[in-house]
């Protein structure tokens, strides 16, 4: 059984960092790489991260020989990053600047399959640094292509102890230096974090692809509960427009049972589309696959009152997308698990937001899966304000 998880946040830990760059005497172009050095970021004295890299050689056939020195940071045996790993979202996890981390928040992540932990197969590393040599007019030592900034987390294991960590990557292009500095760790249970989310294979399924050759993978399934919020930066300009989110409704004032919703909703400074209905109420906008939306037709459309922007600032706005019923009887076999409340949508939802500040108008797709509980958004166009919304 996984130990009761402790609930203090990271504190920030000493300054001090582990280094490595070229040594007094040294030119900027040196013929190799420096000595590896091994950093531990737990405080237990053994060490998690090692600071390291390698040359590629490349023969051009203009430039001739040549290539580049790559740095890089990578785990030790027994240690293991941690990673965002949604549909949406796929890369090392960062503590969002000026926020603590604590063993709640990233097991509720790893529970509701929104972390996940590196595996050693992977050959997971940061690159950091890189520098080309052999050629002409050497750029001398670069901040590497994928190299960004933030607090990561790592797990490190030892037998039965094990721990969180965060640390951050620190580099000096002029100096040639990378450094490690700790920031803090947690204690917890050696299995910290691990959960077995997929339903097996049924017998059915397992026949078919006896059979038929057929392939069955086992269906992710996201336990009851409202996952954290997932926000999303749909207009590549770092400030999230949406937000795969949820609440709990209750059926009445004893809160013994209800639901568990879920869905999209707009962030502040982004509006989805609504069309009046027959009665007079609104609903949400659908763009039809192969249709298009002018600004004739929208400017015309939002004047007479047929569709309207719903406003995060004055309402909240929500596209429901998912349910599962919690503490009611349940007498249709199809609302076991998670189930989709209404009609499935599933043609394409229309936004305006901004993208470094200027107007702009999108489209996306909701994926979702029942009973698994999988929710995600598959992005399909976006325009300047002003010009037609193709969905195709």
């Amino acid at each position: 059984m996984r130990a009761q998880l402790l609930t203090a946040s990271l504190l920030l830990a000493g300054s001090a960092s582990a280094q490595v760059g070229a040594r007094e005497g040294e030119s900027a172009f040196p013929p190799g790489l420096p000595p590896d050095k091994r950093v531990d970021v737990t405080g237990d004295g053994i060490a998690d991260l090692v600071i390291t890299g390698g040359t590629r050689h490349v023969n051009d056939r203009e430039m001739g020989p040549g290539g580049w020195h790559l740095r890089w940071v990578a785990p030790l045996p027994g240690t293991r990053f941690l990673f965002r790993c949604t549909q949406n979202r796929s890369d090392y996890y960062r503590v969002e600047e000026g926020q603590t981390l604590s063993a709640v928040e990233v097991e509720a992540g790893l529970r509701y399959a929104q972390l996940c932990w590196g595996k050693p197969e992977d050959g997971a590393r940061i690159d950091v640094l890189t520098m080309s040599f052999g050629w002409n007019d050497p750029s001398g030592w670069l901040g590497a292509d994928d190299y960004k900034e933030g607090t990561l987390v790592v797990r490190s294991t030892t037998g039965p102890q094990a721990a969180i960590a965060a640390f951050t990557v620190d580099m000096d292009v002029i100096a040639d230096t990378i450094g490690i500095t700790p920031k803090g760790s947690i204690p917890v249970d050696a299995h910290f974090g691990e959960f077995d989310l997929y339903a097996p294979i049924s017998a059915k399924d397992s026949m078919s692809r006896a059979v038929f050759g057929h392939e069955f993978e086992p269906q992710l399934i996201i336990p009851p509960g409202v996952p954290p919020d997932e926000r999303l930066d749909l207009t590549s300009d770092d400030i999230p427009d949406v937000a795969l989110t949820g609440a709990i409704t209750y059926a009445d004032s004893s809160k013994q049972g209800g639901w568990y919703r879920r869905g999209v909703a707009a962030m502040p400074g982004t509006s989805f589309l609504q069309e009046r209905q027959a009665d007079g109420s609104y609903d949400w906008f659908k763009l039809k696959w192969g249709g298009s939306l002018t600004p004739t037709e929208l400017e015309m459309r939002l004047q007479s009152g047929t569709l309207r922007w719903a406003d995060p600032a004055q309402e909240r706005v929500m596209v429901l997308t998912l349910e599962q019923s919690f503490g009611l009887p349940i007498d249709d076999p199809e609302h076991t698990g998670w189930y989709y409340p209404g009609p499935y949508f599933d043609d394409l939802l229309v936004y305006r937001a901004t993208q470094f500040g200027r107007p702009v108008l999108g489209a996306f797709e909701i994926f979702a899966t029942a009973p698994g509980g999988v929710l995600a958004i598959r992005e399909q166009a976006l325009v300047e304000a002003g010009k037609a919304l193709r969905a195709q």
